[in-house]
C-alpha cells in the first residue's frame, strides 16, 4: 500500500491553500502520513492532475543528485505559478503530491467536470512546460516531454489510500497513451484563432556588422493578447500536440508576408519553419511566391529558419526537401545553434546560408573565455562552409564590441531593437569600433577612405537601357551604385551588364525594365573608416564571379562611392613593402616610425591617451647565461604577452609597438592603461620561468656577470611597465622625456611590477 509523509509547509504564496505531501515508498505509515489521508478523507470528490517527467531518472543518473533536485524543485515553482495564475489556488483547496519517479500529482477536493479537468489539466502541463523549456535546455540540451494524466472520483467506502491508489492508476493510464486534445475546450479556440488569423506579428531586424546597416527582419508570431495563446511556446507547443502545426505556420507566413513590405532591395525577410513543416507532403512554396508577387519580392528576399531545437528524423527526405525549395532561390538559416540536437556535421551537410548562434551562447560572451572560443569557432566554421554567422540576444554594449572584435557577421537583439510592428528602422555607427582580426604583428594601414572614387549613384526605378548609356563613357570595368535615397541597394558592373544584354533577345527582354533587374542587390558596402587588409579579405571571400567586382564606401548616411578591387590589390601591394621597411625583424610590431606617427596624429587630433613603457630587468644576465637565442625567445615571449593584453583589455584604435632590444610602447585610452599593464605583469611572471632551467627555476636566480664585471646573484628576468597620461597639448619631446623618467622609477621597483606617474597628466 503506498504510504505518505507529509511537509508542514506552505509552498505557495499567501491566500493560496495548497500542501504538499511526499509520497516516497510502500513502508509502514508514519505519523504525518496523516495529512495526506486527512486530506482525502474530508474530500467529498477527488480529482488529480498527474504530470510525469519520464525521463528524469535517467537524468538523475547522468548528471547527479543536484540536476535533479534543482529540476524537481523548479517543477514545484513552475507548478506554484501556474495553478496561483489561472486561479486555481485560491479558489480551491489543492495539494501536490510528489514522487521520486518523477510523478508530480495535483489533488482537488472539489468535483470537476471531465471536460473542465481536462482543460485545467492541459494547461497546467502546458505552462509548466514553458516554464521549464529554456532552463531544461540550456542545462541538458534536451526537451523533456510531460507526459499528462487525470482522474476523478466521488467520496467512496475506500480507505484514503485506495481511493489515491484508484484515481492514480486511472491517470497513469492516461498519461501512457496519446492525449486527445479535441476533448479540451482550449481547441474551439485554438481553431477560433486559425480561422479567423488572430495571430500578431512582430518584426526584430538584424543587423550588417560591416555595414551597420539592417539584413531583414525575423518575423516573430504571437497569439492574441490575453488568451491562453499569447505565448509562442504556449501556441506552438498546442499546434505540435494537436496536429496543427501545417495550419498554424501557413497563417503565421501569411500575416508574416503581409505586413512586411516594404523591403529594399537586397533585405531578407526570416520566417521560422518547424522541420515536420518543411517536409509535409502539403507544404509547398507555391502560396508563398504568389504572396511574394503581389509585394514585389522574390525568393532570395526569404530565408526559411529552421530551429535546431527539433531532431530531424528522416534527414535524407529533409535535405532532399530542402534542396528542391532552395532551387528556386529561398535561403535557408539553422536557428538555436548550441541547443539542440543538430551537430557541426550535420549543419555542415544542410549548408546554411546563416547560422543563428542562441542568446545562451551570446550573453555573457564579453566575461566568459570559454563562450568567446566556442564564438570564435563558429566563425571559423562558418567561412570555412560559406556561411554567415548571427549572433541572437544581443542586450548589452560589451557584448555587441565582443561580437565585432570576434567578426561575427549578423546580429539582433534588444540592445538594437525590440521586436515591433510596424518594423523597427535601425541603423549602427562602426566607425572606429571594428577591431581586425589579423594579430597586431605588423604597422596598421590606412583605411578604405582614401581608395574611393567617385561613380553615378541611381534611383532602383531607372531603366536598364538609362543605366547602360551611363556606363558608355567608364570602360569596362565601369560600375554605377542604386540607391534607395542613402541606402545602397544595389551595385551594377559593366562587364556583368554587358554579358547579360549581349545574350539572345537580351536587350529586347532588359532593356525597358528597371535596373533592379540586373543589378547586384548584395552587393560588399563597408564603411570608409574599415582598414584596407580587412576590405580585402571581405573583397576575396566573395564568390568568384564576384570577386572582381567594386565595393560601395560609405560614411554614416553618406555613400562615398566605390573601391575598385585593383586600387585596393596595389595599396595593399605598396603597404606590404612599407611595412616591412618599418617593423621590427624580430617581433614583427611596428617600430618607431609608427610608433612616432600615432603619437603626433593623436596629439593633432588632440585626443586623451596614454603610453605604456615596457622594459625587461636582469635581461643582461639571463643573455649571457643561456645566450642570445634563448635570450631573442623571451623578447618574443613579452611581445606575445603585450599583444594579447592589447587584444584582451585594449580597444580597436591601440597600438603595440617594439622600440627595439628588450623596449616596447603600447600607445592606448586612459582607461585600458593599467588593466593593459595588470595582464602583462600576471601572464609575465608565469610565463617566464619556464625559460630557464628546473634548477634555476627552483632556484629563482641565477649567477653571472653584471654590467661592473663583478659576478653576482641575479633573480629571474622580469617587467617593468610605466604609465604616463598625455593629451593633445604637449608635444612629442616632452613625452619622450617624461617616459624616460617613468621607465627608470619603474625599474627601481623590484620584480614585475608596473607605476603610473601620478604628477598629473603630461599637457
Amino acid at each position: 500500500m503506498v504510504q505518505a509523509i507529509a511537509h508542514n509547509n506552505t509552498l505557495f504564496g499567501s491566500g493560496a491553500s495548497i500542501r504538499t505531501f511526499s509520497i516516497l515508498s510502500s513502508t509502514p505509515a508514519c505519523e504525518n502520513g496523516k495529512k495526506l489521508r486527512e486530506f482525502i478523507s474530508k474530500a467529498d470528490h477527488l480529482s488529480l492532475v498527474l504530470l510525469k517527467i519520464s525521463d528524469l531518472s535517467l537524468l538523475r543518473h547522468l548528471y547527479g543528485d543536484s540536476l535533479y533536485w534543482e529540476i524537481r524543485d523548479m517543477t514545484i515553482e513552475a507548478i506554484q505559478q501556474v495553478t496561483s495564475r489561472l486561479g486555481y489556488a485560491n479558489s480551491q483547496n489543492i495539494g501536490l503530491y510528489l514522487c521520486d519517479s518523477g510523478e508530480f500529482g495535483l489533488l482537488s477536493n472539489t468535483i470537476l467536470k471531465s471536460d473542465t479537468l481536462l482543460d485545467w489539466a492541459f494547461s497546467v502541463r502546458m505552462e509548466v512546460q514553458t516554464e521549464l523549456r529554456s532552463w531544461l535546455v540550456k542545462h541538458t540540451g534536451l526537451q523533456l516531454k510531460i507526459q499528462l494524466g487525470y482522474g476523478s472520483s466521488a467520496h467512496t467506502s475506500f480507505a484514503p489510500e485506495q481511493e489515491l491508489i484508484k484515481i492514480l492508476s486511472a491517470a497513469r493510464k492516461i498519461s501512457s497513451s496519446s492525449l486527445n486534445t479535441a476533448q479540451l475546450s482550449l481547441t474551439k479556440e485554438f481553431r477560433s484563432i486559425l480561422s479567423q488569423g488572430r495571430i500578431q506579428v512582430v518584426y526584430q531586424p538584424i543587423l550588417d556588422f560591416s555595414t551597420g546597416r539592417i539584413l531583414g527582419w525575423e518575423a516573430l508570431s504571437r497569439g492574441p493578447a490575453g488568451s491562453q495563446f499569447e505565448s509562442p511556446v504556449s501556441l506552438f507547443d498546442y499546434a505540435e500536440e494537436s496536429g496543427s502545426l501545417f495550419e498554424l505556420e501557413k497563417v503565421c507566413r501569411q500575416k508574416a508576408l503581409a505586413h512586411c513590405s516594404p523591403l529594399n532591395p537586397g533585405q531578407k525577410l526570416f520566417l521560422n519553419i518547424h522541420p515536420q513543416t518543411l517536409v509535409d507532403p502539403d507544404f509547398t512554396p507555391g502560396e508563398t511566391l504568389n504572396i511574394l508577387r503581389k509585394i514585389g519580392l522574390e525568393p532570395d528576399n526569404v530565408v526559411f529558419e529552421i530551429t535546431e531545437r527539433h531532431s530531424i528524423k528522416d534527414f535524407s527526405l529533409f535535405h532532399k526537401t530542402l534542396t528542391h525549395y532552395r532551387s528556386q532561390g529561398f535561403l535557408v538559416a539553422v536557428d538555436d545553434v548550441g541547443t539542440g540536437y543538430s551537430g557541426l556535421w550535420t549543419i555542415a551537410q544542410i549548408r546554411p546560408d546563416f547560422i543563428k548562434i542562441d542568446m545562451s551562447l551570446v550573453q555573457g560572451l564579453d566575461r566568459d573565455p570559454v563562450k568567446r572560443s566556442l564564438m570564435e569557432t563558429f566563425v571559423t566554421f562558418a567561412d570555412k562552409i560559406g556561411s554567415k554567422i548571427i549572433a541572437e540576444g544581443i542586450e548589452t554594449e560589451t557584448v555587441f564590441s565582443a561580437l565585432l572584435s570576434l567578426d561575427v557577421h549578423f546580429g539582433q537583439g534588444f540592445y538594437f531593437s525590440r521586436p515591433k510592428l510596424p518594423k523597427p528602422q535601425v541603423s549602427l555607427t562602426l566607425h572606429n569600433r571594428r577591431r581586425s582580426s589579423q594579430p597586431q604583428s605588423v604597422e596598421r594601414s590606412f583605411s578604405i577612405e582614401y581608395l574611393v572614387q567617385k561613380v553615378p549613384v541611381v534611383n532602383p526605378s531607372i531603366s536598364v537601357k538609362e543605366v547602360k548609356d551611363i556606363m558608355g563613357q567608364q570602360g569596362p570595368m565601369g560600375s554605377v551604385i542604386v540607391a534607395l535615397g542613402s541606402d545602397p541597394v544595389g551595385l551594377v558592373m559593366s562587364y556583368h551588364l554587358d554579358r547579360q544584354l549581349a545574350s539572345q533577345y537580351g536587350v529586347a527582354l532588359y532593356s525597358k525594365r528597371d535596373v533592379t533587374s540586373l543589378m547586384d542587390s548584395n552587393p560588399l558596402v563597408v564603411d570608409a573608416a574599415e582598414p584596407v587588409e580587412n576590405v580585402a579579405s571581405l573583397a576575396t571571400g566573395r564568390s568568384r564571379f564576384k570577386i572582381y567586382d567594386d565595393i560601395i564606401v560609405t560614411q554614416g548616411s553618406t555613400i562615398l562611392g566605390i573601391a575598385s578591387v585593383q586600387k585596393l590589390i596595389d595599396a595593399m601591394a605598396k603597404f606590404q613593402i612599407e611595412m616591412a621597411k618599418g617593423a621590427n625583424p624580430l617581433t614583427g610590431l611596428p617600430g618607431n616610425i609608427a610608433l612616432e606617427n600615432e603619437i603626433e596624429t593623436r596629439l593633432v587630433s588632440k585626443q586623451l591617451f596614454s603610453i605604456i613603457y615596457a622594459d625587461l630587468d636582469n635581461f643582461k644576465a639571463f643573455n649571457d647565461i643561456y645566450g642570445f637565442q634563448s635570450g631573442d625567445q623571451v623578447i618574443k615571449l613579452l611581445a606575445k604577452i603585450i599583444q594579447h593584453a592589447v587584444s584582451r583589455h585594449g580597444s580597436s584604435t591601440d597600438l603595440a609597438g617594439h622600440v627595439g632590444g628588450d623596449d616596447f610602447i603600447i600607445i592606448t585610452g586612459n582607461q585600458q592603461a593599467e588593466r593593459i599593464c595588470v595582464s602583462i605583469v600576471r601572464c609575465f611572471r608565469r610565463l617566464i620561468k619556464y625559460s630557464y632551467s628546473p634548477q634555476d627555476k627552483k632556484r629563482g636566480w641565477i649567477e653571472a656577470q653584471g654590467r661592473d664585471g663583478k659576478n653576482g646573484k641575479f633573480p629571474l628576468v622580469s617587467v617593468s611597465l610605466g604609465i604616463l597620461h598625455c593629451t593633445g597639448q604637449t608635444n612629442l619631446k616632452a613625452i619622450s622625456e617624461r617616459a624616460a623618467e617613468v621607465k627608470t622609477y619603474a625599474k627601481s621597483q623590484p620584480g614585475n611590477t608596473y607605476v603610473i606617474d601620478r604628477r598629473g597628466m603630461l599637457n
